[in-house]
């Protein structure tokens, strides 16, 4: 099967400069595959309005661009999630490439991950896999810590982002899956949802300058381990547990040694023993109280984003035509 028309979905906060660069390298890209397009801007909350100057631009795959106005800025992760609830719900059924609007998503690496899509007959989720990144030595360093503890908490290997194509069933699925508000690519790894990848280098941005500061950073990495929070929570408690009783049999296996060889000094190894097993044991309940807290948070009614996505859209219109298009 092979995608004649597709939907380019890009997240955008106050990064107009840079939106007209990407269109025309991704306007290139599709054009010299035989690929027509509509691009879906979700306007993140912005300070500014897309620019006009939209219009004059000259593209040809590209053959509308539609912006979605959030009402308030709601950050990256969850305006893309509005972004695929809104194409689900309004738009026709087709591929939904999802880039972000700083270019560093490649625009030319689409075609593998529109052939490697098409090979698996539209049944995946296609993820472009960072194999090399272009931000500074200090990023990198902390992204390979990152990745270090992400792998200890849940278990599972990270190298993915937004960067993806995705089926048009897999949108209906997507709508219904509360934790994509949260982060949309652990959302699907964590959801069971089909998926498969591309080892893509990830390339500098086309201008400007990142909105993400390294507050920003930490609490999008942590966004995404709350997805595992269930896993985390065994897993730390089942950590913990083990250690407290290792420390339990190597204490009593000292104790049972300074016995028999009647020394004097067992408070040497007893008070010492006393004092780790009491930490030990206050993180055992700390992870206890973590596991039960999360399960019971899952008696909580789901924030669906097929639900309640509408809830933060307000205009939508073509910048190609200035045409108001209807919304419900």
């Amino acid at each position: 099967m092979r995608s004649s028309s597709i939907y380019v979905l890009v997240p955008v906060f106050d990064d107009w400069e840079v939106l007209p660069k990407l269109l025309r390298a991704l306007d290139a890209t599709l054009r010299d595959r035989g690929v027509s397009a509509e691009v879906v801007v979700i306007d993140d909350g912005s300070t500014q309005e897309a620019p006009r100057s939209l219009e004059d631009e000259e593209l040809c795959a590209i053959e509308g661009l539609r912006v979605v106005r959030l009402r308030r800025n709601l950050g990256h992760q969850r305006a893309i999630t509005v972004g695929i609830a809104y194409i689900h719900e309004h738009l026709e059924p087709r591929p939904v490439v999802l880039m972000d609007s700083d270019g560093e998503d490649d625009p030319g690496e689409i075609p593998r991950l529109l052939d490697r899509y098409e090979a698996l007959e539209g049944r995946k989720i296609v993820f472009a896999a960072r194999k090399k990144r272009s931000e500074t030595l200090l990023f990198q360093c902390f992204y390979r810590v990152y990745q270090v503890v992400h792998l200890f908490l849940t278990g599972r290997k990270i190298r993915i982002g937004n960067f993806s194509v995705i089926p048009p069933e897999k949108l209906a699925t997507l709508s219904v899956t509360p934790e994509v508000w949260t982060h949309y690519a652990a959302a699907v790894l964590n959801s069971r949802i089909e998926h498969d990848e591309v080892d893509v280098d990830r390339v500098e941005r086309m201008g400007g300058r990142s909105k993400m500061n390294f507050t920003s950073l930490v609490a999008h990495g942590l966004s995404a381990l709350s997805v595992w929070s269930e896993i985390i929570g065994v897993r730390l408690l089942s950590a913990v547990a083990a250690l407290t009783g290792l420390v339990g049999v190597i204490a009593s296996i000292f104790l049972l040694r300074a016995i028999a060889a009647g020394s004097t000094r067992v408070e040497d190894i007893v008070v010492p023993s006393i004092a780790l097993g009491g930490v030990l044991l206050q993180a055992l309940v700390a992870a206890m109280l973590f596991v039960v807290l999360t399960i019971r948070g899952r008696q909580q009614p789901a924030y669906l984003p097929a639900r309640e996505y509408a809830n933060f859209v307000g205009d939508v219109f073509e910048v190609a035509t200035s045409r108001e298009l209807s919304h419900a």
